[in-house]
């Protein structure tokens, strides 16, 4: 429920370079994907949960969110109000302080106090530990298991992978480089409450509403750069892609008129990978809120399975490890608003440590072999951000 406007924010226009360079304290979030012109940026939080805000000045270039989270994979709702966000947007940076109504001299005191701090230069060398071949084998011939028992279509394991640095990561410049390699995607910081961060570049939209238009997509199936044909003609990858259509499209129906599924999956070249990619769109039910069809999304086929429920019960006593918010969803919200993608090829990062986490979906065909391989290959995404050179 969305509380009275007790919070207010005022905006000004900002003389700053790169909004990564706000500071001088960590980043609470960053929400960037350069082929959109699109950065967003936040320092400190002012408030957790969801209520109104009451702007003072009105921006002449519209504020994304402001609110910023989502939810973990199991479904740990967490909203973060910043101190002071940054955004830029028509060649023009903005800044903008929140706080509880009657605080605006502190507000504009506290958009004085932004300096601009500088990314160190490259990575330090690290090191990675890719954890067990032999357990993950097992993983996917347990799921494979109940794939041919019928007990499921489709399930989505994942594994983690140990990265130690040589010194501390610097978050600013990791999200500068996975912006630079990922310019499509959308690249996203999220500071947990133990100071630790959630970083990653995800292809991977759960849905942008806007009033009542939704957009989303089905994206599974996963080849080499070079070897994006075979897309089209594996029966694995089409029946895979094919299920994470077929569940989207479960999910949006008793929530949504005018559900439209593309023709035909388009290629989605990154890269490091090719994936299966089908654009979706719908319009909402009167009376249907765009928080209500995000969570009626997730979690998709692309990050579960079919059946939803049997996939999730698997991962749970199966997968030997807690999701956390990889595969959860994470973006903007506002009033008028939700942006939501899935938090994919991202790792949570607390000084010189990260935990990388990395899935593929498994189904009738699959062996653990190549599912491996194709972890290994999404991994790249943050290993060479990190300093790892010798995956």
């Amino acid at each position: 429920m969305v509380e009275s406007a007790s919070w207010v924010a005022v905006a000004q226009p900002a003389q700053v370079g790169a909004l990564l360079r706000l500071g001088p304290e960590p980043l609470s979030f960053s929400w960037a994907c350069p082929s959109r012109a699109r950065w967003a940026v936040g320092l400190g939080v002012a408030a957790e949960g969801y209520r109104a805000v009451r702007w003072l000045n009105t921006p002449e270039v519209p504020a994304p969110g402001p609110w910023f989270g989502g939810w973990t994979f199991a479904g740990r709702e967490r909203w973060v109000l910043p101190e002071v966000l940054g955004w830029w947007a028509n060649g023009t940076s903005w800044l903008a302080a929140f706080g509880p109504d009657g605080t605006q001299a502190r507000l504009r005191e506290r958009l004085a106090r932004v300096d601009e701090v500088e990314p160190s230069g490259p990575p330090a060398r690290a090191t990675v530990q890719a954890g067990s071949a032999q357990a993950w084998g097992e993983l996917v011939r347990g799921a494979l298991g109940e794939i041919d028992a019928g007990r499921l279509q489709k399930v989505v394991v994942a594994r983690t992978l140990r990265v130690t640095g040589a010194a501390p990561f610097d978050e600013r410049r990791l999200l500068k480089a996975l912006e630079a390699r990922f310019p499509t995607c959308q690249t996203y910081l999220l500071r947990q409450p133990d100071g630790s961060a959630l970083i990653g570049s995800t292809p991977e939209t759960l849905c942008e509403v806007e009033g009542s238009v939704l957009r989303t997509e089905a994206l599974a199936g996963t080849a080499p750069v070079g070897q994006q044909a075979t897309l089209r003609t594996s029966a694995k990858d089409q029946r895979e892609h094919q299920l994470v259509i077929d569940g989207i499209v479960a999910s949006l129906s008793p929530l949504c008129v005018e559900v439209a599924v593309a023709s035909e999956p388009e290629l989605l070249t990154l890269s490091n990978v090719v994936h299966l990619r089908t654009p979706i769109r719908a319009r909402l039910n009167p009376g249907v809120t765009a928080l209500e069809v995000a969570h009626a999304l997730h979690p998709s086929p692309a990050v579960a399975g079919t059946p939803r429920g049997e996939a999730v019960r698997f991962l749970a006593a199966h997968e030997g490890f807690d999701r956390g918010w990889y595969a959860g969803a994470i973006g903007l919200r506002g009033p008028e608003a939700l942006e939501l993608s899935v938090a994919l090829r991202c790792a949570l990062v607390a000084g010189a440590e990260a935990s990388l986490f990395v899935g593929a979906g498994v189904v009738a065909g699959s062996t653990a072999e190549a599912e491996w391989v194709e972890t290994a290959r999404k991994a790249d995404a943050m290993l060479g951000a990190l300093g790892v050179t010798d995956a």
